[in-house]
């Protein structure tokens, strides 16, 4: 009846205009009952809606009274939440790509962002999601959502780029549930991130505004984020790009992550060179990515003052200022993200304790020198203290402190034989501070009342030891080589510590120690898998041949040895003096142990000299120390 009257404004009696609007206020009723009728009327719910929000935008000259708003925000508020949501996400989707205005579009990011992170959280309870799609529509779903905020991070705009890149910075705490929708994706955005920031860094370091090269630091950050999240074996994974001549290149992600590392830190000219480029758009095109998608452009006002005006141009001398302070932004945060991964892939620092990048450990923690609970001009006056500069790059101090006695399981010595001081050192660079205790090891653990002097007879009288019973299991492998001479060797899978009493006359002392390393060390292993005391490979350019003749030139001279010994072993000359055991000698200097590790890792060498520099002890480096603390992360 509404719509035969058409304009009810043209009604000349003013009764029945009155008449009509008292129905609309009636009506209004309705139109929110609407919105509350089953999927039936799923269109007719739609254009409610759409009746609601155009009678709310537009701008009334009194404002909406308490209760009207409460009943508006209720009703879209169940709205949003409504089971049936692919007509939101639709519209969210087509405003973060279609967006005209700069703010908008950034809000719908930020909605696009918290929808991808709760679809993860609650996997299948999710009710929009019909069950004749499952999961697998999910996450297609979650991994063209990324494809928008990973075209965004390439749009001209800074800030909705920035808002694209923080989104997904969001999503770096769900990539163990996004790998249950999309396996490949993460991977997917960490060789995305590379290209994006390869295709924006020529630009970026050219231009002299503080934005651009922000947003190239925040992307360097989201994709350390992302490198971590992933472990290393997965990074290893190969990634085949075009080259120039068209050829299959194949490396893996991790060397074009440390490409365009490299680019960030010495400047983009490196990516001249086919060797130092990393991934370009075009080489990671796809079915599921199209990184030349098309983007509505943004329709922004022009900014009062643009930085080609008269008045911009009088601040010239100061945005040059600002400009210098700013060309090292990048490469310290490239700097910084590989520092990380040289900590984190594998290496040094360990996950947890004191060794964590927010470790809390100072030189005055356990020094016995220092009574101050803080960092003090006290500190200086310790004599077991020494404070280097490693690479112009990295602060270390290296302390000497008391072992701790009385532990369970020997503490940081494990139970062996130490000296009764350890070495610790504290190590500040750009990803953090962390710490690290070294103890020096002697040997087995000291057996009170078994202090006997060791003989140095040479004898060839083979006493037989009583067999031990051993839970480490045997085998028996026979090797024969050339001239009939037949090799037998033991292989003991043991993880207890080889000593005299437990190796037997027939077995290799070097052999057993090599495999209780490889068993206890892994990391010490040179071949993933592969036991310290297996033989290497033959290489290419030995025959067999070859290796049977030295093989069996090594046995000839055992043999020869043998037979000399047993044919002189009453002379003289091949007795041997017996000798006492030292008594071990406590070392004077308090900073002895310290300035022994340092010689051991190389750094009093020649060659380190020009990168390895003692500091003065003076208020600046206290100072100093105080300042990098209190910046922890």
């Amino acid at each position: 009846m509404l719509g035969i009257l058409g304009d009810v404004n043209a009604i000349m009696d003013p009764e029945i205009h009155a008449q009509v609007f008292d129905y609309l206020c009636e009506l209004w009723q309705n139109l929110a009952k609407a919105t509350m009728l089953t999927d039936k009327y799923k269109q007719g719910k739609l254009h409610a809606y759409k009746l609601i929000c155009n009678t709310m935008k537009r701008r009334q000259d009194v404002s909406p009274n308490r209760d009207f708003l409460t009943h508006f925000y209720n009703i879209m508020h169940c709205g949003l939440l409504h089971i049936d949501q692919e007509l939101i996400i639709k519209t969210v989707l087509s405003s973060a790509r279609d967006e005209p205005s700069g703010p908008a579009r950034c809000v719908a990011l930020c909605s696009l962002g918290i929808w991808i992170c709760e679809e993860l959280v609650h996997e299948s309870h999710h009710p929009q999601i019909k069950e004749a799609l499952n999961v697998i529509c999910v996450s297609l779903k979650c991994f063209f959502v990324f494809v928008f905020f990973l075209l965004l991070l390439q749009f001209t705009n800074k800030t909705v780029a920035h808002v694209a890149c923080n989104m997904l910075h969001m999503l770096v705490h769900y990539v163990p549930r996004l790998q249950i929708y999309q396996p490949d994706s993460p991977l997917k955005i960490i060789q995305i991130l590379i290209a994006t920031i390869t295709h924006l860094l020529p630009s970026t370091e050219a231009s002299s505004y503080e934005l651009d090269k922000r947003l190239v630091v925040s992307l360097l950050l989201c994709l350390l984020d992302w490198i971590m999240a992933l472990p290393l074996k997965t990074l290893l994974q190969p990634v085949h790009a075009t080259g120039a001549e068209n050829d299959k290149i194949e490396k893996s992600v991790l060397n074009c992550i440390y490409k365009v590392l490299h680019g960030c830190v010495y400047g983009s000219q490196c990516f001249s060179n086919p060797r130092y480029f990393p991934l370009s758009l075009s080489d990671l095109a796809s079915v599921d990515y199209d990184p030349f998608m098309h983007l509505e452009s943004l329709k922004e006002p022009e900014p009062l003052h643009s930085p080609d005006s008269e008045r911009s141009s009088k601040l010239q001398p100061v945005t040059e200022v600002k400009t210098q302070m700013q060309q090292g932004l990048i490469s310290i945060a490239a700097r910084t993200v590989i520092t990380h991964l040289v900590n984190h892939l594998g290496h040094y620092p360990m996950s947890g304790g004191p060794a964590m990048l927010t470790s809390q450990v100072c030189e005055n923690h356990d020094n016995h020198y220092s009574e101050s609970t803080e960092l003090s001009p006290e500190l200086f006056e310790s004599p077991n203290i020494q404070f280097f500069v490693l690479n112009n790059t990295t602060l270390v101090s290296c302390i000497q402190i008391r072992s701790e006695e009385s532990i369970p399981g020997g503490g940081l010595s494990a139970g062996l034989a130490s000296a009764n001081s350890n070495v610790r050192i504290i190590v500040r660079d750009l990803s953090g501070k962390y710490s690290w205790d070294s103890a020096i090891l002697y040997g087995p653990p000291l057996v009170s009342g078994l202090s006997e002097p060791t003989s140095l007879i040479l004898s060839l009288s083979h006493q037989e030891k009583p067999e031990e019973p051993s839970t480490s299991h045997e085998c028996l492998e026979d090797i024969t080589v050339k001239d009939g001479v037949s090799l037998q060797f033991r292989r003991r899978f043991r993880e207890t510590v080889p000593t005299w009493d437990t190796i037997r006359d027939e077995e290799d002392v070097l052999d057993e120690l090599l495999q209780y390393l490889g068993v206890t060390s892994p990391e010490c292993l040179q071949r993933t898998g592969v036991s310290l005391n297996i033989p290497a490979p033959q290489p290419v350019c030995i025959s067999e041949k070859q290796e049977n003749d030295v093989i069996n030139a090594i046995l000839k001279q055992h043999t020869e040895e043998k037979e000399f010994v047993e044919k002189h072993f009453n002379d003289l000359n091949m007795k041997a003096v017996e000798q006492d055991e030292p008594t071990p000698q406590k070392p004077q200097s308090a900073f002895y142990y310290c300035r022994l590790l340092l010689s051991i890792l190389g750094m009093n060498s020649w060659d380190k000299r020009r990168s390895f520099h003692l500091l003065k002890k003076n208020e600046k480096l206290l100072r100093e120390l105080r300042n990098l603390d209190s910046r922890q992360w």
